[in-house]
């Protein structure tokens, strides 16, 4: 299926398969050729043309015991011609047959090679990150077209938008012909960022925004650490289908805010965060004393960041330097000297502030 970065592709085989019925009548035996074709033949009567004396010397000597010698110049005459005759025929049926072999050797072909049955499609293995529920949806969806012929244009073009339309589909490259394997493709899967809540569910969100198929009980992890969840409050629940696009701001804030982690997070920081909500409720509230954005992690800890990167707001830290200050925070909390454990990390700011745990101390010692 390939880079894990781009998630650039799975490819797919279609076999090729014998037209059914088409090559079962085809024998490429002589017989087959005999039968097929209509050869010259020889007559078995002389016709060529004769002197007039030669007729009458035929007519006035039937039944004489030798020939003259002007009739035996004749007969040798007479047989040159039809040897002459004979070659041209021969020749004539050696074409023909060799014609008819060329005719009968390209239908084979064509019987049992641009045929495609994609009931036989094989789809390579991807990037980890792949739903496993994707692979069996996209060979089911190809083997319920019918057989076509690979030699049309409009097949490689049914084949592209059947692939296309398929949720976890982001792109089908070039269709390729490849005899005899069939065709060969490569697909590009819609690679996951975050997850939502569906009813009594979850499911993943592509980085474009696309609510992918397959229903998870819990937050799906990954190869490191989990999917972040967008906690955006009531929605639709139309919007929320699979293969619809995000629409309400509060999904695409969250949907920035995910891209940006996924990019700036290392996967060490995955696993130290745990499970992930990024809070967006309030993520237009953004202000000095408004948090906006609100990342919540286990053990109750949250982190401040403010507004969402897509909106391009001026002022804004960069996400490169929030990104940071998190990975920072989170090793914090590694047992060593360094060690703190705190509740609240606000990203906003050139320098993070931390609350430890149970509040900061006032002049007694006693948190606040």
């Amino acid at each position: 299926m390939t880079d894990h970065a781009t998630g650039d592709g799975p490819s797919l085989v279609a076999r090729s398969a014998p037209a059914r019925g088409a090559a079962d009548d085809v024998d490429t035996g002589l017989g087959a050729v005999d039968s097929g074709t209509t050869p010259l033949k020889l007559s078995s009567a002389d016709t060529s043309p004769r002197p007039p004396g030669a007729v009458a010397a035929e007519g006035s000597l039937a039944g004489a015991a030798g020939a003259l010698p002007g009739e035996q110049a004749a007969a040798h005459e007479d047989g040159g011609v039809g040897s002459r005759l004979g070659l041209v025929a021969l020749l004539a049926s050696v074409v023909a047959i060799a014609w008819f072999l060329i005719v009968i050797a390209r239908d084979v072909e064509a019987a049992r090679f641009t045929r495609l049955d994609l009931r036989a499609v094989r789809v390579d293995s991807g990037p980890g990150w792949v739903d496993p529920r994707w692979g069996p949806a996209l060979e089911q969806a190809l083997a319920a077209l019918p057989e076509m012929n690979a030699d049309d244009p409009a097949t490689l073009v049914v084949i592209r938008e059947t692939l296309a339309a398929l949720p976890f589909v982001a792109e089908v490259g070039e269709v390729r012909v490849l005899w005899p394997d069939g065709v060969r493709l490569q697909v590009r899967w819609r690679e996951p960022v975050a997850c939502v809540r569906t009813g009594d569910g979850f499911a993943l969100v592509s980085s474009e925004g696309v609510v992918l198929p397959g229903e998870w009980s819990a937050p799906p992890g990954r190869a490191y650490g989990y999917y972040p969840l967008i906690g955006a409050g009531e929605t639709a629940r139309a919007e929320l289908e699979t293969g619809a696009w995000l629409q309400d701001e509060r999904w695409l804030d969250g949907l920035s805010v995910a891209r940006v982690l996924a990019k700036g997070l290392q996967p060490d920081d995955w696993i130290r965060l745990g499970r992930i909500v990024i809070d967006t409720r309030e993520s237009r509230a953004a202000s000095v004393e408004h948090p906006g954005v609100v990342l919540w992690f286990e053990g109750g800890r949250r982190a401040y960041f403010g507004r969402a990167p897509h909106l391009d707001e001026p002022g804004e830290l960069p996400v490169v330097r929030k990104c940071l200050s998190l990975s920072l925070a989170l090793r914090r909390l590694d047992e060593g000297p360094e060690h703190l454990d705190w509740e609240l990390v606000d990203l906003r700011w050139d320098q993070p502030e931390l609350l430890p745990r149970g509040g900061l101390p006032d002049a007694t010692g006693v948190a606040r």
